[in-house]
């Protein structure tokens, strides 16, 4: 398993690198000499830049916190640019959570590829925010490597008593729900309101019987958004959005728009 190394340390904000090439294999395996002097002539460096945040995905499940091993986690993107003159032709990574040491990605990713699936933890049960770093690894088609540690990028989980609210909510408790609660609206119109950073992902239950709402970030109408499905499903999420890198922080509001229930279970944010 790689050291937490420190090469580049950055506050969280767009990552944009350009690095010369570096002598450590893929993975941080050891790499004889013989294969840095028999590649060819390097045309220029690879450049890269990740992003300072991940998005979550519709429809994935935040898994249930038991208090124990392994923390809250859940599926989403992150992502990040890369080019190279010489073309690349192989990329890898591994990331972890800095307090619990959760392994969120350990794999090699397709040379074109610009994004991959981690696991990433909501909360470490320790800290306001649960940060992260990632090391990545290339090789471009020359021959040539490069190597990078980021401080990448942090995930929050808000629960239902850190959003604001207008109308009518109540408390509903339910043990398979994140935290074992949520907030519950019953009629059009209640309001409920968080911040994030870069992106985020809304935790709700859905089923046969669920209601609907209105998504706006920073005033703007995003999308309708219906609860409804065939098979009741708890801790999904059911809308997500993903304003860039900018480090202004945004203001997401829902408004519900049917009579049936929305229950706001958690948010995760980025």
């Amino acid at each position: 398993m790689p050291l937490k190394r420190m090469i580049a340390v950055m506050s969280i904000g767009v990552l944009g690198l350009s690095i010369a090439p570096a002598g450590a294999d893929a993975l941080g395996s050891p790499e004889t000499a013989a294969r840095g002097s028999a590649a060819a002539i390097d045309n220029g460096p690879t450049a890269f830049a990740f992003d300072n945040h991940v998005r979550f995905i519709v429809g994935s499940q935040l898994s249930f916190d038991t208090g124990a091993w392994p923390p809250p986690h859940i599926a989403a993107w992150y992502g990040w640019t890369a080019s190279d003159p010489d073309g690349i032709c192989r990329q890898s990574l591994y990331s972890e959570e800095y307090t619990t040491d959760y392994v969120q990605f350990y794999d090699d990713v397709p040379a074109s590829a610009r994004r991959a699936k981690f696991t990433v933890v909501t909360d470490n049960r320790e800290d306001s925010a649960a940060g992260s770093y990632v090391d990545y690894y290339v090789d471009d088609c020359a021959g040539n490597q490069t190597s990078a540690d980021l401080n990448a990028f942090s995930v929050d989980q808000l629960q239902e008593g850190e959003f604001s609210y207008t109308g009518t909510w109540t408390t509903v408790r339910a043990r398979r729900w994140s935290g074992g609660a949520g907030s519950t609206a019953r009629a059009t119109g209640a309001t409920a309101t968080f911040k994030f950073w870069h992106s985020a992902g809304l935790v709700m239950p859905t089923g046969p019987d669920r209601g609907s709402f209105d998504l706006y970030v920073d005033g703007v109408f995003i999308r309708s958004v219906n609860l409804y499905r065939a098979t009741a499903s708890v801790r999904r999420v059911v809308a997500q959005v993903d304003m860039g890198n900018e480090p202004i922080g945004h203001v997401a509001m829902l408004r519900t728009t049917s009579a049936r229930p929305v229950t706001i279970d958690a948010a995760v944010i980025s």
